[in-house]
């Protein structure tokens, strides 16, 4: 099967998987509703609709067990919504962290308008990083960088004593910044980093 060069190698493999998990992954497709507000993602719309299926089982015919499937969704939906919330809260607490003494990157966002603007760009941003997120995509504005040269504290008329370093946007460092987190406390949680 894999005979040709290394991209028809990548091509040939990448349709491969794309079919197997088309049979066997159960997959569909989520609707966002305008009126939501932006931190109202997936979960929060499958538990505000179980939420609401418990209620219209309570509606019609009232019994303890769906009274109790009732309050259990109520608390679910609680639950999600406020994680959701917690994710825009996320997103303020780090541009307010943002480092102003960093240059920036090939975009020239500067790292202290996010710093003092964080308020103002807490909602923009988080739609961005989730639809991000949801869609798998990095903004190909993201994938540019500055290359510099920094001396090594030597001389510094030989070219030798320069190395480069790749100046990158400052907001994409923050949805860096919410993933390495987010992943790190997953793994954490659940004892799935080695010891080693």
């Amino acid at each position: 099967m894999f005979t040709d060069d290394v991209n028809h190698n990548v091509a040939t493999l990448t349709s491969l998987i794309i079919s197997a998990q088309a049979r066997h992954v159960p997959h569909g497709a989520y609707r966002v509703d305008p009126r939501d507000h932006l931190w109202f993602g997936y979960r929060c719309r499958q538990a505000a609709d179980a939420k609401h299926k418990a209620w219209t089982c309570l509606k019609r015919r009232f019994s303890r067990r769906h009274k109790a499937q009732h309050r259990a969704a109520c608390k679910t939906m609680a639950r999600v919504a406020t994680g959701a919330r917690q994710s825009e809260a996320a997103v303020t607490k780090l541009l307010r962290s943002t480092d102003t003494r960093k240059a920036p990157g090939h975009d020239d966002v500067s790292p202290f308008l996010l710093k003092h603007c964080a308020e103002e760009l807490t909602k923009p941003l988080t739609h961005i990083f989730r639809q991000c997120l949801q869609t798998s995509t990095w903004p190909a504005a993201w994938k540019e960088a500055r290359v510099t040269s920094v001396n090594k504290k030597k001389d510094k008329g030989d070219p030798a004593n320069y190395h480069p370093i790749s100046l990158l946007s400052a907001v994409s460092k923050i949805l860096e910044r919410i993933t390495a987190e987010q992943l790190t406390c997953h793994l954490e949680e659940r004892h799935l980093i080695s010891p080693q």
